[in-house]
Protein backbone atom coordinates (compact mmCIF):
# COMPACT_ATOMS: atom_id res chain seq x y z
CA UNK A 1 0.00 0.00 0.00
CA UNK A 2 1.38 3.91 -0.82
CA UNK A 3 -0.62 6.27 0.87
CA UNK A 4 -0.27 9.53 -1.79
CA UNK A 5 -1.43 13.06 -0.63
CA UNK A 6 -2.77 15.47 -2.86
CA UNK A 7 0.00 16.74 -4.46
CA UNK A 8 1.18 12.84 -5.44
CA UNK A 9 4.25 12.87 -3.26
CA UNK A 10 4.53 9.42 -1.56
CA UNK A 11 4.03 9.54 2.37
CA UNK A 12 4.18 6.34 3.56
CA UNK A 13 4.57 2.72 2.10
CA UNK A 14 3.11 -0.40 4.01
CA UNK A 15 3.46 -3.98 2.88
CA UNK A 16 2.12 -7.30 4.35
CA UNK A 17 3.92 -10.76 3.91
CA UNK A 18 2.52 -13.66 4.79
CA UNK A 19 4.90 -16.81 2.68
CA UNK A 20 3.35 -19.27 5.10
CA UNK A 21 -0.34 -19.73 2.89
CA UNK A 22 2.54 -21.19 0.15
CA UNK A 23 3.66 -24.11 2.33
CA UNK A 24 2.60 -27.26 1.32
CA UNK A 25 -0.64 -28.82 3.28
CA UNK A 26 -1.62 -25.07 3.89
CA UNK A 27 -5.38 -25.28 3.93
CA UNK A 28 -7.19 -22.83 1.48
CA UNK A 29 -9.79 -21.33 3.93
CA UNK A 30 -6.72 -20.40 6.31
CA UNK A 31 -4.83 -19.08 3.85
CA UNK A 32 -7.87 -16.83 2.42
CA UNK A 33 -8.45 -15.37 6.00
CA UNK A 34 -4.91 -14.35 6.36
CA UNK A 35 -4.85 -12.42 3.09
CA UNK A 36 -8.15 -10.89 4.33
CA UNK A 37 -7.36 -9.96 8.15
CA UNK A 38 -3.97 -8.71 5.92
CA UNK A 39 -6.01 -6.37 3.63
CA UNK A 40 -7.89 -5.26 7.05
CA UNK A 41 -4.63 -4.28 8.99
CA UNK A 42 -3.67 -2.14 5.80
CA UNK A 43 -7.09 -0.37 5.64
CA UNK A 44 -7.00 0.23 9.45
CA UNK A 45 -3.18 1.94 8.81
CA UNK A 46 -3.94 4.55 6.39
CA UNK A 47 -7.71 5.08 8.14
CA UNK A 48 -5.56 6.21 11.14
CA UNK A 49 -2.82 8.08 8.82
CA UNK A 50 -6.25 9.73 7.66
CA UNK A 51 -6.45 8.42 4.41
CA UNK A 52 -10.04 9.61 2.48
CA UNK A 53 -10.04 7.76 -0.57
CA UNK A 54 -8.49 4.10 -1.33
CA UNK A 55 -7.27 3.81 -5.03
CA UNK A 56 -7.44 0.36 -6.32
CA UNK A 57 -5.52 -0.63 -9.54
CA UNK A 58 -6.88 -2.42 -12.16
CA UNK A 59 -4.53 -4.95 -12.00
CA UNK A 60 -4.05 -8.14 -14.51
CA UNK A 61 -2.60 -11.57 -12.73
CA UNK A 62 0.98 -11.34 -11.83
CA UNK A 63 3.17 -14.21 -13.26
CA UNK A 64 3.78 -16.46 -10.18
CA UNK A 65 7.01 -16.98 -9.03
CA UNK A 66 8.85 -19.77 -6.56
CA UNK A 67 8.85 -23.34 -6.94
CA UNK A 68 5.56 -25.01 -8.82
CA UNK A 69 3.30 -25.85 -5.69
CA UNK A 70 3.70 -22.28 -4.55
CA UNK A 71 2.85 -21.12 -8.25
CA UNK A 72 -0.40 -23.23 -8.20
CA UNK A 73 -1.27 -21.50 -4.77
CA UNK A 74 -0.45 -18.00 -5.70
CA UNK A 75 -2.55 -18.15 -8.67
CA UNK A 76 -5.65 -19.00 -6.57
CA UNK A 77 -5.15 -15.96 -4.91
CA UNK A 78 -7.68 -14.33 -7.21
CA UNK A 79 -7.41 -10.32 -7.55
CA UNK A 80 -11.50 -10.44 -7.40
CA UNK A 81 -11.41 -11.50 -3.75
CA UNK A 82 -8.98 -8.29 -2.85
CA UNK A 83 -11.18 -6.19 -4.60
CA UNK A 84 -14.29 -7.57 -3.08
CA UNK A 85 -12.60 -7.50 0.59
CA UNK A 86 -11.89 -4.17 -0.18
CA UNK A 87 -15.05 -3.20 -1.50
CA UNK A 88 -16.69 -4.13 2.00
CA UNK A 89 -13.96 -2.94 4.49
CA UNK A 90 -13.64 0.88 2.76
CA UNK A 91 -17.38 1.78 3.51
CA UNK A 92 -16.98 0.16 6.90
CA UNK A 93 -14.41 3.00 7.28
CA UNK A 94 -16.56 5.71 6.04
CA UNK A 95 -14.90 6.41 2.91
CA UNK A 96 -14.43 6.08 -0.45
CA UNK A 97 -13.04 3.59 -3.12
CA UNK A 98 -12.11 3.97 -6.53
CA UNK A 99 -11.00 1.18 -9.29
CA UNK A 100 -8.62 3.39 -11.37
CA UNK A 101 -6.02 2.59 -14.61
CA UNK A 102 -2.48 2.34 -12.94
CA UNK A 103 -0.89 4.36 -15.30
CA UNK A 104 -3.45 7.15 -14.39
CA UNK A 105 -3.48 7.20 -10.78
CA UNK A 106 -1.44 10.10 -9.98
CA UNK A 107 -3.21 12.67 -12.67
CA UNK A 108 -6.71 11.04 -10.90
CA UNK A 109 -5.04 12.42 -7.35
CA UNK A 110 -3.95 15.98 -8.99
CA UNK A 111 -7.44 16.66 -10.01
Amino acid sequence: MVIIDRKGIIRDIKNEHFPEVTSHGFLKENAKAIRQEAIARLVKYAREHGVGYYAIEKLSRPEPKGIKTAKRKQTKMALREFIQQMEVLVPKVHEKLIKINPAFIVQYLLE
